[in-house]
C-alpha cells in the first residue's frame, strides 16, 4: 500500500474514533459496507478512490455538523452608536462597556464601524460618520468558528457580524469571544 494511502487510511480512522463513531455507524451514513471500514483499518485491502472519497466526506461532514457554530458565541442584542453621534457619546459607550470597537449605524443599518484608533485624536464634537471607519465582514450564524478563527488571524479583523436565518444582523463577535 502506498505510504500516502496508508496515512490517509489511519487519518479516517482516528477522525472515526474522534467522533465516537462505531464502523457500522460510519458505513451506514457513507454508504459503504461495515467489512469495508474494518478491512482498510487493518490494512487487508486496498479501497476504490470512490470509496475513500464517500467516507472521507461522510467524517468531514459530520465534523462539519458537530463544530460549534458562531450563533453559539455571538453577543446579542448589538451594542451601536448613531452615525449622528458625537465623537465624545462613542467613546463614552466604549469606555463604559469596555470595547474597543463598536458599529455604527445610520437609519437602523449598519453602515461602518468605530474604534478607539479613530477616537484618539478627533475633536469631540465631530460625527461617527464623518470617522468611521469600513463595516465590519458580516457571517451567516452557522458559521463554523473555526472558519471566523481564519478571518481574524489572517485579515487582522477584531469584530463580525452575524446574520441570523432571515437575512437579518442580529449578533457580533470579537476577538475577545474567541480567548
Amino acid at each position: 500500500m502506498l505510504p500516502e494511502l496508508k496515512q490517509l487510511i489511519i487519518s479516517l480512522k482516528q477522525k472515526r474514533k474522534q467522533l465516537d463513531l462505531s464502523q457500522n455507524e460510519l458505513a451506514k451514513k457513507s454508504g459503504v459496507s461495515q467489512s469495508l471500514i474494518a478491512k482498510l483499518e487493518s490494512n487487508k485491502v486496498v479501497p476504490s478512490y470512490n470509496a475513500i472519497q464517500k467516507i472521507e466526506n461522510t467524517l468531514e461532514m459530520i465534523l462539519y455538523e458537530k463544530e460549534k457554530k458562531v450563533a453559539d458565541i455571538m453577543h446579542s442584542p448589538i451594542l451601536s452608536v448613531d452615525a449622528g453621534d458625537t465623537a465624545e457619546k462613542a467613546a463614552g459607550i466604549m469606555k463604559k462597556h469596555d470595547y474597543s470597537q463598536i458599529p455604527v449605524k445610520k437609519n437602523s443599518e449598519f453602515v461602518g464601524s468605530i474604534s478607539e484608533r479613530e477616537l484618539i485624536s478627533v475633536n469631540k464634537n465631530v460625527k461617527t460618520l464623518d470617522i468611521m471607519g469600513p463595516l465590519f465582514d458580516i457571517v451567516s450564524w452557522d458559521t463554523p468558528i473555526s472558519s471566523i478563527k481564519a478571518m481574524f488571524k489572517d485579515r487582522n479583523k477584531k469584530a463580525i457580524l452575524i446574520r441570523n436565518k432571515k437575512g437579518e444582523i442580529k449578533g457580533i463577535v470579537t476577538t475577545q469571544d474567541l480567548i
